[in-house]
């Protein structure tokens, strides 16, 4: 689901640009802030558009935080993650992030690459690395 108006152009490989978070943190139970690298903390928007562009892999927007995170350490801010009909799931800043370093069909065929690496994976070891968020069923 995009968040574009039906005014602006779909959303693709070629015109998506991602935009990140920039104040994402960690605090542990000293109280000590820890920022969170951008790159893991993908806009609800950006996520929404690349969605569209990888729509037949049918990937759902889950909340999590950005990466596991054992208490007491807490993270101030879920971010979107795509999770697959296999159950697999993937930072969506992470995926995001490769727009940040090609455009295009280069940035979407290594997307593609990565999220189909990290399903195989998946499928071989489950999903105990993921953040709680993202233990419950597709």
């Amino acid at each position: 689901m995009s968040t574009l108006s039906k005014s602006e152009p779909r959303v693709t490989a070629d015109n998506y640009k991602p935009v990140f978070l920039q104040d994402v943190t960690t605090t542990n139970p000293n109280g000590v802030q820890t920022p969170v690298n951008p790159v893991y903390c993908l806009t609800d928007t950006s996520a929404a558009e690349l969605v569209v562009i990888l729509e037949d892999l049918a990937p759902r927007i889950v909340m999590a935080y950005p990466y596991y995170a054992k208490a007491p350490v807490t993270v101030s801010t879920l971010v979107p993650w795509f999770k697959f009909p296999s159950g697999c799931a993937v930072n969506a800043g992470v995926e995001a992030n490769y727009w940040s370093n090609a455009s295009g069909a280069a940035a979407e065929n290594n997307c593609r690459k990565d999220i189909k690496a990290a399903c195989e994976q998946y499928a071989i070891e489950g999903g105990g690395q993921y953040p709680p968020q993202l233990q419950k069923p597709y």
